[in-house]
């Protein structure tokens, strides 16, 4: 047992049912951890597992009893119950949940709590790292984050448990995992943990806790492959969100987790289930939610193929519905290596008016569907090698015989080459509160009714853009085009006649790096790069660690 008076500053709850042979190489990660005995201890609940998982963890309590406690209780049939149950045994000033077939990186445990510490972070996400060919979540690994921020960065993107949380937060606000849910128990708990954090920390400098994918398939997630324990995610996940949470960007940006992520994965599922019956009722299930929770801004956000069944969906149209589902799925079992759900998903068929591209997925112009047509709009989508075997360029068709070189990335149809690209005269930061940059130009070619684009690509995926049209003997234009957090690559675009002509945004002397106020928060901007295109990165100022290190006046 742990000598009387001795801070324990992180429990390690690993709920373990028939975790066998992981669960040991898991334990040992935790007994190794270089925080050191007395500051740690590692409770087990074994769910009533029959392989040996629980004798297993019971011999490792007798050999280390002052690390080491172990709960037996019958099967619950998922990690919820014996989670809940390792929160009331818990002493520590953090807590850990560590699924049984993980391991932690040696130091993972004395840098999280040391950056909870001199943060005073209330949640801390450390780096994921997958293994045997397991994905893992990286966007908001990108860089450490003393101090993220809920509503702009990306760590609401991952909701798995696997994070070291404060004990008083968990005590003071009730929470446990959900005991009701298949899968997606985890969800509530971190969404709320979020929720109601002082602080949020991200340790991506340091490869915390790597995930397995098991050789036996057993991995939780994998198991569930019923289209009602996703659904039920939704269900459960964007009200909580909607009732905890004002409306405006910051909701928005949350609920684009659940219906960029979770809504296509249930309408997949959904699609696959043979009872027609059963699924036009989960759909219109979805329906009643997603226009409970629908802005325009966060359809936008959706890459097309998605948009269009979000659409039908909030329509009430599940049998159009099921018609694009089923489509989709043909499309990608024609692609070598098939998208995510939510990725672009190049059609057989495209549309090019006025300089912008329009999939030809199921509905587009149907009159009796009346879905608008900015809803097909992948001009912004179109990655680089795509294939489309025909393309009706001005209402005119036209056969491609292999890759769509005239649909490039961040464009539609263009010119070889950057021919007839926009000339960038200055790049500045805009004045005035929040990060902008003020991009000016001239495009000295370009025929009355053309229009100039200027993009940033966040590497999430995320993208601002902002139109000018070129004006008097100069063909000079002007545009403000505002940043949130991220990091962003710059593009111009000059779209006339179904032409599109496209260059990176050049760096220029004297853009340095600047500060201005977000409301009552400093935030910054700097670039990164300039080679092959500008590349600037806008961040809240970490007040702890310095302005001077992030931001080099």
């Amino acid at each position: 047992m742990t000598a009387p008076g001795t801070r324990i500053d992180v429990s390690v709850v690993i709920a373990a049912y028939n975790a066998m042979p992981y669960f040991t190489r898991c334990a040992e990660s935790v007994l190794a951890q270089s925080i050191g005995p007395g500051r740690m201890e590692m409770i087990v609940v074994d769910d009533g597992s029959t392989d040996g998982t629980g004798p297993e963890a019971d011999r490792l309590a007798a050999a280390r009893p002052e690390l080491v406690r172990v709960f037996h209780q019958a099967n619950s049939g998922g990690p919820a119950s014996p989670r809940n149950a390792g929160i009331g045994h818990a002493r520590g000033r953090y807590l850990y949940f560590l699924d049984a077939d993980d391991r932690l990186g040696p130091q993972a445990l004395e840098r999280l709590v040391a950056l909870a510490d001199e943060q005073r972070s209330d949640v801390v996400l450390g780096k994921i790292v997958g293994e045997n060919g397991r994905g893992a979540p990286s966007s908001m690994f990108t860089g450490d984050q003393p101090v993220a921020d809920l509503y702009t960065s990306r760590v609401y993107w991952t909701l798995a448990a696997a994070k070291l949380y404060r004990r008083e937060l968990v005590q003071r606000h009730g929470l446990r995992f959900d005991e009701t849910m298949a899968t997606g128990e985890d969800q509530p708990f971190t969404a709320m943990a979020y929720l109601r954090a002082r602080r949020i920390s991200v340790l991506a400098s340091y490869d915390c806790v790597y995930v397995l994918r098991r050789d036996d398939g057993g991995n939780t997630t994998n198991l569930v492959k019923a289209a009602a324990p996703r659904v039920r995610i939704l269900t459960r996940m964007m009200p909580l969100v909607g009732r905890h949470t004002t409306p405006g960007p910051g909701r928005d940006h949350l609920m684009h987790r659940h219906v960029s992520v979770e809504l296509p994965r249930a309408l997949m599922l959904i699609e696959r289930e043979r009872d027609r019956e059963a699924q036009l009722k989960m759909l219109s299930e979805l329906t009643d939610l997603v226009r409970d929770w629908h802005t325009e801004a966060l359809a936008g956000k959706l890459r097309a193929i998605v948009r269009l069944q979000y659409e039908l969906l909030r329509a009430g149209d599940g049998e159009r519905l099921l018609t694009v589902l089923e489509y989709a799925a043909a499309q990608r079992r024609r692609t070598p290596k098939p998208p995510g759900l939510a990725s672009p998903l190049m059609p057989s068929e495209a549309t090019v008016e006025r300089g912008r591209v329009h999939a030809g997925y199921p509905f587009f112009r149907d009159t009796e569907a009346d879905v608008p047509d900015s809803v097909f709009d992948i001009t912004g989508e179109i990655p680089r090698g795509a294939t489309i075997t025909e393309v009706r360029l001005n209402g005119v068709a036209t056969r491609l015989k292999g890759p769509a070189e005239e649909l490039r990335w961040r464009g539609g149809p263009t010119a070889p080459g950057r021919a007839g690209a926009p000339e960038i005269t200055g790049t500045t930061w805009a004045p005035g509160r929040g990060l902008a940059l003020r991009i000016t130009g001239r495009a000295p070619d370009a025929p009355d009714g053309a229009m100039i684009l200027v993009q940033a690509t966040d590497r999430s995926g995320d993208r601002r853009a902002v139109r000018a049209r070129p004006e008097g003997a100069d063909r000079a234009f002007s545009v403000t085009l505002p940043l949130d957090g991220g990091d962003w690559t710059l593009h111009t675009r000059r779209e006339d006649a179904g032409r599109i002509s496209e260059a990176p945004v050049p760096g220029r002397p004297g853009l340095g790096p600047v500060r201005r106020l977000r409301g009552f928060r400093p935030w910054y901007g700097r670039v990164l790069a300039d080679g092959g295109g500008l590349r600037v990165r806008v961040g809240p100022v970490r007040l702890r660690r310095g302005v001077r290190r992030r931001v080099p006046w």
